[in-house]
This record gives C-alpha cells, sequence and structure tokens, in this order.
C-alpha cells in the first residue's frame, strides 16, 4: 500500500480526491497476505477511510502486535505487514481525510447561506424572508 505518485503536488493544489481510496495503490502483495483486507468490498477499489482503520486495527491484534510475547509466524507477519501498511502515516492522512471532508462540508454550508442572503433587502425583511424559504423547505 503506497500513496498516488502526484499526492504532494496535489495536497499543495488542495485537490485531492474526495475518496479516501484514491490516494492510494494497493499492490497485489497486500491482498494477498492479509486476506481481511477491505480493498474490494464494494467493488474494486472501493473503500473507506473507515474500513482501512478498522482493518489495521483488527489485523495488529490478531497478529500479536500487543502481545508480550509473540511466535515466529507472528513476528514474521508483523514485519511484512509493517513493510505493507505504514500504519501511523495511513492513520494521519485519515485525520487529514476527515479534516478536509469537515472543511468541505463548512464551505458548502457557508455559501448556501451566502445565497440566501439579499444585500436589498433590510435586516427585518431578510428575517420574513429567510422564514419563508425555511417554511418552503419543510
Amino acid at each position: 500500500m503506497r500513496l498516488i505518485s502526484n499526492f504532494q503536488d496535489l495536497l499543495l493544489k488542495d485537490q485531492l480526491p474526495n475518496r479516501f481510496c484514491e490516494w492510494w495503490i494497493i499492490e497485489e502483495d497486500d491482498r494477498i497476505q492479509f486476506p481481511d483486507h477491505p480493498f474490494d468490498i464494494y467493488g474494486e477499489g472501493l473503500w473507506s477511510e473507515t474500513d482501512i482503520r478498522v482493518f489495521l486495527e483488527r489485523t495488529q491484534r490478531e497478529i500479536g502486535f500487543f502481545r508480550k510475547k509473540n511466535t515466529q509466524e507472528e513476528i514474521r507477519l508483523q514485519k511484512c505487514f509493517r513493510k505493507q501498511f505504514p500504519v501511523s502515516l495511513v492513520m494521519r492522512l485519515c485525520n487529514l481525510h476527515s479534516s478536509l471532508n469537515e472543511r468541505r462540508d463548512a464551505q458548502s454550508y457557508i455559501e448556501h447561506w451566502k445565497e440566501r442572503f439579499d444585500p436589498a433587502l433590510t435586516p427585518k425583511e431578510q428575517v420574513v424572508e429567510l422564514d419563508r424559504e425555511d417554511e418552503e423547505e419543510d
């Protein structure tokens, strides 16, 4: 699992894809070694930030990341897991994705309200107009 090659450029230009799964390239080894992966849950390449968080946490638990003593097989799987899944980076980027979504939602909400105001109306008239629009929406 690795980031798309133009990730930094898209980030700096504020043009990252809306879907978290489109930030990543999933390699065949990611699917083979850890068959409980979320990469094909909703169809090829359609998975969410929540899916990957759950997968990482569950897989770490299953292969003994939180145990004091591990079997040789668990140690081998842990090495493979660390190599294939940069957990710290993925989790930080999950947070970035959430923040970008929140910002998009807030900007959309702000634009909605800006469009509702008419500078030609007095404040009292504006309140009456907003109340009328709200009643029509209900």
